[in-house]
């Protein structure tokens, strides 16, 4: 038991110096140093890739093939981007699969809505990146606000009907 407990709080104590030293460099310079790889294994920085959607509001997936949870939820995104359907909003989905081949017949199997974002780097390198935006578990969430920068750490999922009435008060800019 104890040596459990001194692995468990050597592994908080990495997140939190990894999280501190994102707060010193600023999330921006941690996003441009974490790559992303699309369905044509091209890779682009997580920065760039918000960037992309600039004058949009952004709902954000972090996700897997193997996880299931994260697979229980997708119909409610697909439901929940269906009523948001016309307004400047994205799905963008950032799978932390290791394998291209699991990601990419998830992608073609699961009920994704028609114009989500897929993109995906392995769990395993995704790490600091995640324990920099305090994400210790999958599904997790996150909304970007119009100017691509990150305005909740912490969405609620799609299945909660709270998201929807927070996703239109943002998009009503109140």
């Amino acid at each position: 038991m104890h040596k459990y407990s001194f692995i468990i709080l050597l592994i908080l104590s990495l997140a939190f110096v990894n999280t501190l030293q994102a707060q010193r460099k600023g999330i921006n310079q941690t996003l441009s140093e974490h790559y992303f790889y699309n369905e044509k294994s091209d890779s682009s920085s997580l920065a760039t890739i918000f960037g992309q959607y600039k004058d949009s509001l952004v709902y954000v997936d972090f996700w897997a093939s193997w996880c299931k949870p994260c697979l229980e939820e997708l119909p409610y995104s697909a439901e929940l981007a269906e009523k948001l359907a016309g307004r400047p909003v994205v799905f963008l989905y950032l799978s932390m699969d290791e394998s291209s081949e699991a990601w990419q017949k998830a992608v073609q199997k699961q009920p994704f809505p028609i114009s989500a974002r897929h993109y995906r780097r392995g769990l395993g390198a995704a790490q600091p990146l995640l324990a920099q935006l305090f994400i210790y578990s999958i599904p997790h969430y996150l909304v970007l606000d119009k100017a691509g920068k990150i305005l909740n750490r912490d969405a609620t999922p799609p299945s909660q009907k709270s998201t929807l009435k927070y996703l239109n008060k943002l998009l009503k800019g109140k």
